[in-house]
């Protein structure tokens, strides 16, 4: 952590152990929005010079994040997949539905 918040975000020594853990935790934060955010630009600008040249359509490019997936990106794909207790949860939800409406379905 020392390395990150002196060497690569430039807090002084003296800053640093002058911090609370809140402090460590947000400016870390911030600096990975703003890392990522430049890296997102760099892609786009990127995208719009090659798009500028080429068809990228024909090579399956439709857009900037087609062109280069970041790490944290895959992360949040993957966070947003069900897991096998969200498909569970789900098929028994399912399950409970078609039974009520067998029973209605009958009782009529």
């Amino acid at each position: 952590m020392y390395e990150l918040l002196v060497g690569e975000i430039g807090i002084s020594r003296q800053e640093f152990y002058d911090l609370y853990w809140w402090e460590i935790q947000s400016i870390i934060r911030g600096y990975r929005k703003r890392s990522r955010s430049m890296w997102q630009a760099m892609r786009l600008g990127a995208y719009l010079i090659m798009s500028s040249n080429a068809d990228l359509r024909k090579a399956g490019i439709r857009n900037d994040a087609d062109l280069i997936q970041f790490t944290w990106e895959h992360e949040q794909q993957m966070a947003n997949q069900p897991n096998d207790d969200d498909i569970a949860d789900l098929q028994a939800l399912i399950r409970r539905e078609n039974a009520a409406l067998r029973k209605k379905k009958d009782g009529k």
